[in-house]
């Protein structure tokens, strides 16, 4: 089976390629830029970017948007996690919770976008901020994030071992069984 994904994001494409292969699931990548709601929520830009995605491409389709809910900071980011990144980094983001609250929760929701409509998966997983990045797969806040139940960050665990746990594997999981499942 082929599917598409809608990203522009080399590394995201990477990582969910080799999640749907598990599944018996192909993916093609469409390299596009959508707008992007500044919204909090992952669902909400998740289901923005799919029927965006839908009418531009008229094919079936997913999309995927994650974000990273630290309680020391109320909840945010949420989906705004990447422009954090972009401004302040992973050491940043572990500066500034010096005294906060480190716990995190990390969200994916994939969107599947056919004729029919869309429906959303959901995969999170919880963890911690750690006190500073660790690890050389740099790939956004990975340096910073740990696995309940783990004492490594993403970034020192790598790609195949973080798409075993990863909310983003839990998420495309679903979607894979829902596909199989039609």
């Amino acid at each position: 089976m082929e599917l598409y994904f809608v990203t522009g994001n080399q590394d995201k494409f990477r990582e969910a390629s080799a999640i749907m292969l598990r599944y018996g699931i192909r993916l093609k990548m469409l390299n596009a830029e959508l707008d992007e709601l500044q919204e909090k929520e992952v669902s909400k830009v998740s289901v923005h970017k799919a029927r965006q995605a839908f009418e531009r491409f008229g094919k079936p389709l997913f999309v995927e948007d994650t974000g990273l809910y630290i309680t020391g900071f109320n909840g945010y980011p949420g989906s705004l996690i990447k422009h954090f990144i972009t401004s302040i980094g992973s050491n940043g983001i572990a500066r500034c919770l010096r005294g906060k609250d480190r716990h995190a929760r990390a969200v994916c929701v994939a969107t599947y976008a056919d004729r029919q409509g869309l429906r959303s998966f959901t995969g999170e997983i919880h963890g911690t901020i750690a006190g500073r990045p660790r690890g050389s797969y740099d790939f956004g806040w990975d340096p910073v994030f740990v696995p309940q139940g783990s004492k490594k960050t993403f970034a020192q665990m790598g790609m195949d071992e973080k798409n075993m746990l990863s909310h983003r594997r839990k998420a495309l999981e679903s979607l894979a069984s829902w596909l199989h499942s039609r």
